[in-house]
């Protein structure tokens, strides 16, 4: 069995919008740059779900009535 190459396997799986850093015993052993920005479609998903996240609660629930 070959042994596993994760500097490799790292590379293969991540987009090429990102840049990757290998870290080994707490040092950078290598980095591979992006090769381009990221696309329109990743940035508007980035920006629908942060602003899902700071939207108030649209219908809150009703207040408790007292007696």
């Amino acid at each position: 069995f070959k042994s596993t190459d994760v500097p490799t396997t790292v590379y293969k799986g991540a987009p090429d919008f990102c840049t990757v850093y290998i870290i080994s015993k707490g040092k950078v052993s290598s980095v591979r740059q992006a090769t381009r920005s990221v696309p329109a479609v990743v940035r508007q998903t980035t920006n629908l779900l942060t602003i899902q996240k700071l939207e108030p609660v649209k219908n809150p629930p009703p207040a408790p009535i007292s007696k």
